[in-house]
């Protein structure tokens, strides 16, 4: 179909094409975009929390008990991270009463809901692995639920089930738009490149509803503008009561 071809009366069928067109129309396919690199970003931020719960699951089964001692507590920069200054707890354990002392540190903010404070001999309850005692965990600062540990991911795909459910009431709607709503002439007055890349242009089109000038500025391919001339009439798609709403007919038509 043209620009100059009236479109069929409503209601029009909806082939597959134009469900892929409506699809990849904006802002249903942008919204769609940011949905799925917000699901991979969670996807990807999520491998080191998963990893350490699966570990501490796996060391709750096989693990060795073994009570560690408080050696040091102490103020200082965190290695890696960046920020101010904060508190560790430094313990070491013996596997065996011969055996090498393993050391291990953890903040002393993760103690805090202990009953009694820690301080210098505290002592402490671990779990290791026997193959390898290094490997090992502490109940009390490490053992939390795979909740919380992904609370922050938890936080966006919630965000992207809101953003996917917005897509797909726009997507309803444009379609509904192209299957039922009335066609008239508009005028197009302007065609502009797009700030969305070189494959659209920004067009602009007069037209009337209820006896009043509106104006219609919408992004179509450049591939549909190579027909267009200004001054030329267009046919456009345009939803009773939300004359906002309207469409370009050539753009899914």
């Amino acid at each position: 179909m043209t620009a100059s071809e009236k479109p069929l009366p409503p209601p029009r069928p909806l082939s597959r094409p134009l469900r892929f067109r409506a699809l990849a129309a904006k802002p249903v396919s942008m919204l769609l975009l940011t949905c799925l690199i917000i699901i991979l970003g969670c996807a990807y931020t999520a491998r080191a929390p998963f990893g350490q719960w699966a570990r501490i699951r796996r060391l709750k089964g096989i693990g060795r008990s073994a009570t560690a001692v408080v050696t040091e507590i102490s103020k200082r920069l965190p290695r890696k991270e960046r920020g101010g200054p904060s508190e560790y707890v430094t313990f070491e354990f013996r596997p065996t009463p011969d055996a090498k002392p393993i050391v291990g540190e953890r903040l002393r903010s993760l103690f805090m809901h202990l009953d009694n404070p820690l301080q210098i001999h505290s002592k402490l309850d671990l779990r290791y692995d026997p193959a390898n005692p290094s490997d090992f965990f502490c109940p009390e600062s490490d053992d939390r639920s795979l909740a919380s540990r992904l609370g922050v991911q938890i936080i966006f795909l919630v965000i992207a089930g809101l953003l996917g459910l917005i897509a797909a009431l726009r997507y309803r709607a444009l379609l509904n738009v192209i299957c039922n709503a009335p066609a008239q002439l508009g005028t197009l007055v302007e065609v502009r490149t797009s700030a969305q890349g070189a494959f659209s242009r920004l067009i602009v089109v007069t037209f009337e509803y209820d006896g009043r000038p509106l104006v219609l500025k919408t992004v179509v391919p450049v591939r549909l503008t190579q027909s267009f001339s200004i001054g030329d009439s267009v046919w456009l798609l345009v939803p009773p009561r939300k004359p906002n709403r309207a469409i370009i007919a050539a753009a899914f038509l």
